[in-house]
């Protein structure tokens, strides 16, 4: 080079050797035949204007002037960006620009000074050396004045006209500031904070004005920069329009990098420690929580914002996989499973599985809040900050302080891209439990960002006293918001609503929002409306009833519909009082009481069930299917010396039942007594016999089904009555317009509490059934124009089972509520009917919570339970599923520890409900008068030593999208082959072939095997039209239709061995079916046959009967299944 054609010969040696030194940045150079930057081809042809000609390679001043400094000319290897501001470096709205003290620093050779408020935008410029040699400095490109006289004068090439505010052309050198004093200074800042009040408005105005003057320069310097960028590629245009995403995503992916490979390299060493000291290290922003709170609190732009965050994920996944492919080796040697609690902790971050989820949020939200403060402490000048350059160290350290102290429980996070773009990339590369429950949103993302919110609002609060802080701005007045709202309204509106609205709906999707807020939301109201009784000493349901029944309108709303007929809350409230008038002169009931209702549905149980409550006495709801020993044991159980009968039922309290009950009043209600009730006046009990409970007092008695042994009286609470029934009512939710029909049992808590109760709650109408019957079932629906159905079991496929008719779908009905249908059984039951929403539930009337799921798609469809991102932590806290030794029932528990042993996602094993270890029967009270039965079903030390668990005897599964799947109960589960095999999921199968009407598997024991082989008792269309109480015969085509469909749905090992058809299937009095008589009939084909069934078995690829002679063989060892 010719060293003579530059200004400063030591200046260029710098620069010419920082291009082969790696000590400085590589300066840009310069392409042959590159116009200069900034310049416009009028000026050249004009010649009005300094500025440079690639083509004579030599620079001048306009008009041949010689006065200004000759410039040498541009070669390769110089730099050509002269005066380029990158556009993304423009921010003239940004207010840390505009705080008091950067206007006051601002010479006034340059448009600053106190009082002045110039349009400070500007960019990084590169121009002539200094005296250091730097050739790159921020530089402020002022604007002042009127808006006129500014466009005059950038518009005119004339320079004989001075202006004081005038921007650089091209080809100047940057003014050196003047040598002002510090003293000047000082004095400009205190001029300017004495600016008096009048000329605060017309600072507002000179804002309003600024933002419209930095406008139109960015387009202008939009089109210089368009010029110049005419001869780059296209990439090089990308990296200098947006410079520092791209900086961001390199700075991110390297720093992630660096913290997965330290933590990798010490777990897959078997030391974990270093996990504490390499994770989180962020020298830029690097962090989503940060950029967002830089928006929320520094002026930050929000379309940066958003790029940042974008470059970051990127970022983040890069690094991730990146770290994956170099410790691939490692990884699979120390952590073949992949699993989160091996090497998935280096990747993203879970909570462990003791910590509380509300514990874990507060340490993410304090560890994050601690960080901002510290990044925000260290960007004030006001405040001492450190050193030039040693920021990055003081936030590294701070970070790194964070991890040791807070890391055991969570991580901790801090950075949500780095978690969410690890959880990507790991499950990419093959942990499928990167994403296990909601912690990576409410946890990474809600308790992060919300932490650092709030960090920077105490720090500015507190601390912060520049202008830049939103504590500090100057509020905006009423006529300003109003402009301001109204413009942001016409565009959200017009552009970002249906963006927002799409954005809302994939959301509510995947987290399930609206499903965990019409639980949780109506959770809420029922419990605040339990405390509120509970503090006016309302807790009997007696009250809910009357209260309906003397307002003025309500009276007069249907509250039963039976027979025919119609009961207002009125009219019902009449007939409750002259019952329990008749209870309290004819058969002295009291306060406290047990009386027995074994009892049909009817109006007259309504009516006597009221009447108890208002008494203050207890019903205690029979079954009135059973006979004999069972109703025997069910009397003596409740301790009741009243026994109130129908009419229907009286032959059951005969003979013998009649003798072993002496001592207890057995009252038969028919129409003598019916008569007696007509004729009796009515009055209310005073109030004091119903004060004075607790909310875990007994309510009401209902015994449990007795399938595996004699009822139990479980006690049901009026907090659980009370919750139950107005959750019910408020999530299905039930209208006052709405009326709800079933004709499911009243002795049984679906029907009574959670049906008439539920009812009873929202103030809505009550249609009931007497029975259930598919024959009776659809006309009484269509003659009460009911807009609600109960199920109960297997109600719905009884109902697919009769013929279709073109009335399927003539009814009202806009939602199925109850518990227990198969997922076979779920999508023909909506499509044949035409049912909108299948409302499931699962429940136990003994058990202290349940699960839901209001399913209006394929997506929960067969589920008994669902949650989403917001309801996560409440389920994993309050329920858990822990594995189970299926040969022996019982739970299996760590050697170690002695604790249970949760299970994976979608892993079957018992649902356990969390109790008070304190104070157990606060949620469960157990079964009344049998305390070691209430004690069996608690379990203790589950998750740590002494707590207290529900064991609901039921196997269950919960998957990874926050659905719960019913397995079986405990003791259907059986082993064959050394597999589990779930009796629900065969019959399920087995339910959906065309000639099956229903299926009950169950395990049956086969000497010489291990284990036991699987049975199903099939129930084929027509078959209760079988003549001699025999099934009928079955076709060759039947039968291998059975196998093939059993073989080719179903694993090996859970393919039933054995059919046995039958005629009339064994169920409950709440529609269930039962197995225990099948189980101990097992496959002995004489016991089958003196049943009246005929039995199958698998062979050569179809089923054939199975005789005595085939039995013969199994038990001699001869024929091996």
């Amino acid at each position: 080079m010719d060293t003579k054609q530059h200004p400063d010969a030591d200046a260029e040696r710098r620069l010419t050797d920082g291009i082969f030194g790696l000590g400085r940045p590589l300066p840009p150079i310069v392409r042959r035949g590159m116009r200069s930057p900034q310049r416009r081809p009028e000026e050249d042809a004009e010649g009005k204007r300094g500025g440079q000609d690639l083509e004579t390679g030599r620079t001048g001043a306009a008009g041949g002037d010689d006065s200004r400094q000759r410039e040498k000319p541009l070669q390769e290897g110089d730099c050509p960006r002269l005066g380029v501001v990158r556009p993304f470096d423009r921010d003239p709205n940004h207010r840390a620009r505009l705080s008091p003290r950067n206007l006051a620093a601002i010479p006034e050779e340059v448009g600053g000074g106190a009082g002045t408020i110039p349009s400070l935008t500007g960019g990084w410029v590169d121009g002539a050396p200094d005296q250091q040699g730097m050739t790159t400095a921020w530089l402020p490109l002022p604007v002042v004045g009127d808006r006129s006289t500014q466009l005059q004068e950038r518009g005119s090439n004339n320079e004989s006209q001075p202006s004081k505010e005038r921007r650089l052309d091209d080809g100047d050198v940057p003014k050196q500031a003047p040598d002002t004093s510090a003293k000047d200074w000082i004095s400009n800042a205190q001029d300017l904070e004495t600016i008096s009040t009048s000329d605060s408005t017309k600072r507002e105005n000179d804002y309003d004005e600024l933002e419209r003057i930095s406008t139109l320069e960015i387009e202008e310097d939009f089109l210089d920069q368009t010029e110049y960028d005419v001869h780059r590629n296209r990439w090089s245009r990308i990296r200098a329009r947006y410079p520092q995403p791209l900086a961001e995503f390199l700075a991110t992916a390297v720093s992630t990098y660096i913290g997965l490979a330290g933590s990798l390299t010490e777990m897959t060493s078997s030391n974990t420690a270093g996990t504490f000291f390499t994770r989180c290290l962020s020298g830029a922003h690097l962090n989503p929580a940060i950029s967002i709170t830089f928006s929320l609190h520094r002026g930050f732009p929000w379309r940066h914002c958003i790029i940042y965050i974008i470059f970051q994920l990127l970022g983040n996944i890069c690094a991730s996989v990146a770290a994956y492919a170099v410790f691939n080796d490692a990884i699979c040697r120390f952590d073949p499973g992949l699993t989160p609690g091996g090497t998935g902790g280096a990747f993203f971050t879970i909570p462990q599985p003791w910590v509380r989820p509300g514990t874990a949020f507060f340490g993410e939200f304090l560890a994050s809040a601690i960080l901002v403060i510290a990044i925000l402490a260290l960007g004030d000048d006001m405040h001492t900050p450190p050193g030039e350059g040693m920021n990055p160290f003081v936030i590294g350290l701070v970070v790194t302080v964070l991890q040791i102290t807070m890391a055991y429980n969570t991580g901790p996070c801090l950075k949500p891209a780095k978690d969410l773009g690890g959880s990507l990339g790991a499950l990419g590369v093959g942990y499928e439990d990167a994403f296990r429950g909601g912690w990576w949103i409410w946890g990474a993302w809600g308790a992060v960002i919300l932490g650092t919110a709030v960090g920077a609002a105490t720090y500015d609060a507190s601390v912060s006293v520049g202008g830049e802080s939103l504590v500090n701005y100057g509020w905006p007045g009423r006529r300003e918001l109003s402009g301001k709202w109204r413009r942001v309204r016409e565009k959200a509106l017009s552009l970002t609503l249906p963006l927002a609205a799409a954005s809302l709906a994939y959301l509510n999707a995947k987290t399930g929002l609206s499903n965990d807020w019409a639980l949780l939301s109506a959770y809420i109201a029922a419990h605040i409306s339990l405390h509120r009784t509970a503090s006016r000493d309302t807790l009997n349901l007696f009250y809910v009833l009357e209260t309906h029944a003397l307002h003025p309108t309500q009276s007069q709303h249907a509250f039963l519909i039976y027979g025919g007929k119609s009961w207002n809350y009125g009219e019902a409230y009449a007939e409750v009082l002259r019952w329990a008038a008749w209870l309290k002169d004819g058969k002295g009931v009291g306060k406290g009481e047990v009386v027995g209702l074994c009892m049909v549905n009817s109006d007259t149980f309504v009516w006597i069930w009221f009447a108890l409550w208002s008494l203050g006495a207890t019903p205690a709801f029979l079954n009135y299917n059973l006979r004999g020993a069972p109703l025997v044991h069910s009397v003596r159980a409740s301790g009741a010396r009243l026994v109130l009968v129908d009419e229907e039922v009286t032959a059951s309290f005969a003979g013998e039942v009649g003798k072993e009950l002496e001592g207890v009043e057995v009252v038969i209600v028919g129409q003598e007594v019916l008569g007696e009730v007509q004729g009796t006046r009515g009055w209310r009990e005073k109030d004091e016999m119903r004060r004075g409970v607790q909310m875990r007092d007994l309510a009401v008695l209902i015994y449990t089904s007795g399938t595996t042994g004699l009822p139990k009286p479980a006690v049901v609470s009026w907090q659980k009555a009370r919750v139950g029934a107005g959750l019910v009512a408020r999530w299905l939710p039930l209208k006052k317009q709405d009326i709800f029909y079933t004709a499911m049992p009243l002795y049984h808590s679906s029907a009574a509490i959670l049906g008439l109760v539920s009812c009873l709650m929202a103030g809505t109408t009550l249609s009931l059934g007497r029975r259930f019957s598919h024959a009776t079932f659809w006309p009484d629906v269509r003659r009460s124009k009911a807009t609600a159905i109960q199920y109960v079991g297997e109600t719905c496929r009884y109902l697919l089972a009769a013929p279709p008719s073109p009335l399927d779908k003539q009814h009202s009905v806009r939602f199925a509520f109850g518990n227990g249908m198969r997922p076979d059984v779920w999508e023909r039951f909506q499509q044949r009917f035409g049912i909108d929403t299948v409302a499931e539930f699962y429940a136990a009337t003994e058990g202290p919570g349940g699960l839901f799921n209001k399913s209006r798609n394929a997506f929960s469809r067969g589920a008994v339970g669902r949650n989403g991102t917001i309801m996560y932590p409440w389920f994993a806290l309050q329920m858990l599923i822990v594995r189970l030794d299926f040969e022996t029932n019982k739970l299996l528990r760590d050697e170690k520890t002695g604790l249970c042993i949760p299970a994976a996602w979608d892993e079957p094993g018992e649902l356990l409900f969390r109790l008070d270890a304190k104070d157990v029967e606060s949620k469960f009270q157990g079964y009344f008068r049998n305390r070691d039965a209430s004690n069996s079903k608690i379990v203790r030390d589950v998750r740590k030593k002494g707590d207290a668990y529900f064991s609901s005897g039921d196997v269950m599964r919960w998957d990874r999208e926050g659905r719960w799947w019913f397995c079986d109960r405990i003791g259907d589960t059986y082993r064959w082959k050394s597999e589990n095999v779930s009796t629900a999921e065969v019959g399920e199968c087995l339910g959906r072939h065309e000639a099956v009407s229903e299926a009950n598997v169950y395990g049956v024991l086969v000497p010489g095997h291990d284990g036991r082989a699987g049975c199903a008792a099939i129930l084929l269309h027509g078959a209760e039209s079988a003549v001699d109480g025999q099934p009928p015969e079955l076709s060759d085509k039947v039968l291998k239709s059975l196998a093939e469909h059993a073989m080719g749905t179903l694993p090996g090992y859970a393919v039933p061995i054995f059919l046995r058809f039958t005629r009339q299937m064994e169920m409950t009095g709440t529609n269930k079916q039962q197995k225990h008589v099948l189980r101990e009939q097992g496959c002995d084909p004489e016991k089958v046959s003196r049943a009246g069934d005929r039995l199958y078995w698998l062979k050569g690829g179809t089923y054939m009967p199975f005789e005595r002679k085939d039995w013969d063989e199994i038990t001699a060892g001869r024929v091996r299944l």
